[in-house]
């Protein structure tokens, strides 16, 4: 049986600029927090003639823009080092017991867990309770959902951790034909395109069931929009985080573009906006280069990706909805991308979403 390894108190111990450096990454060349260079995986199957590797020395993240690797944190970046796949927990793990000899760190995991306080209560009310936890709410009726909250302290914190890992299932007999989509001006086409329907059993029963992807197409989720809104009850639910198979897995919508499989490369234009609801509105009146952030909130994994699917000389266009949080997030927006790619700005008016935007409107602000 093999040793147990303690990530959590890996990555407390380590710093992502420690383990690039100790890989014979030079952290010093890094412009302000961002490094470029050559990419050091020795999976890459690019030419090396230019600089395609690129890291945020602070916060972890990393992406080759020519193999397509990407990752965050030092065991990610471990595992593309050692050839392996991030996603696989073997392979996980041998580059933790990696880093954990070659920086001399004891993390066998032979602590003692934590004791939790107090007692666990039972019964239907606790049920309740934890359901509405592991939902993501939106304080818009029609917005997206951001990333589900922090999960709460596991029982078994040392259990490795896979980020967006694919289902092995589809839900099955969801109604393509409910009136919440008539009633929204959502055509059927569309419904069908995003393989959109009405969920009538199970954790997502009483709401649209939509399926999330990640690039490579893999459904790893479904969120739910409630139909006939309940007091208390989240408008969005995001599946939380499940254990299986000594693997705690959990879906980061944050690491995400919604309708990012759709998208092609070196894309010329690229309109982003926030929800899901807004995607479908521009793909059904022929803007299909278009993405959802999940929110109001640009997160640097979606940067990334933004960039990968787009040209150097391309020009992206934010839409997003006329109120506090949009505006807000056009200038963290504009701060992170505009150093990258032409930017524009298209503002609506206030309580205005991309999806109120009659079929005219849209090709005067969108060409």
């Amino acid at each position: 049986m093999s040793q147990r390894i303690d990530f959590n108190l890996l990555k407390e111990k380590l710093s992502f600029e420690a383990v690039i450096t100790h890989y014979k990454l030079d952290p010093s060349k890094a412009k302000g927090v961002q490094l470029s260079c050559f990419c050091p995986f020795p999976n890459h199957d690019g030419k090396g003639r230019s600089p395609s590797f690129s890291a945020h020395v602070e916060k972890g993240l990393f992406q080759c823009f020519g193999c397509k690797a990407k990752g965050a944190g030092i065991l990610d970046f471990a595992v593309h080092m050692a050839g392996g796949d991030p996603g696989d927990s073997t392979d996980l793990r041998k580059a933790a017991r990696y880093l954990a000899d070659s920086f001399g760190i004891d993390a066998s995991g032979d602590q003692k867990p934590r004791k939790k306080k107090g007692k666990k209560r039972k019964g239907k009310k606790r049920k309740k309770s934890k359901k509405r936890e592991a939902a993501v709410s939106a304080s818009d009726p029609q917005a997206e959902p951001t990333p589900h909250p922090e999960p709460e302290e596991a029982d078994s914190p040392m259990l490795p951790v896979i980020i967006n890992p694919p289902m092995t299932f589809e839900l099955k007999r969801l109604d393509p034909h409910h009136d919440y989509f008539t009633e929204h001006g959502i055509e059927s086409r569309t419904v069908s395109h995003f393989g959109l329907g009405y969920c009538s059993t199970g954790l997502m029963k009483g709401r649209i069931a939509i399926p999330i992807r990640r690039g490579d197409g893999e459904l790893i989720a479904y969120a739910g929009r409630i139909v006939e809104e309940v007091e208390g009850e989240p408008k969005f639910l995001i599946p939380p985080p499940r254990e299986e198979e000594g693997t705690r897995l959990e879906v980061h919508t944050s690491a995400l573009l919604y309708n990012g499989h759709e998208l092609g490369q070196d894309l010329e234009e690229l309109v982003v906006v926030e929800g899901f609801r807004d995607v479908w509105h521009l793909w059904q009146h022929g803007y299909p280069d278009c993405c959802g952030i999940f929110g109001s909130d640009l997160s640097d994994a979606q940067l990334l990706l933004v960039l990968e699917h787009t040209a150097d000389e391309a020009i992206v266009t934010f839409l997003f909805d006329g109120d506090t949080a949009g505006r807000t997030c056009i200038g963290k927006s504009f701060m992170k991308l505009g150093l990258h790619r032409a930017c524009r700005w298209v503002e609506l008016e206030d309580g205005k979403d991309p999806r109120d935007l009659a079929p005219e409107q849209l090709n005067l602000v969108l060409g």
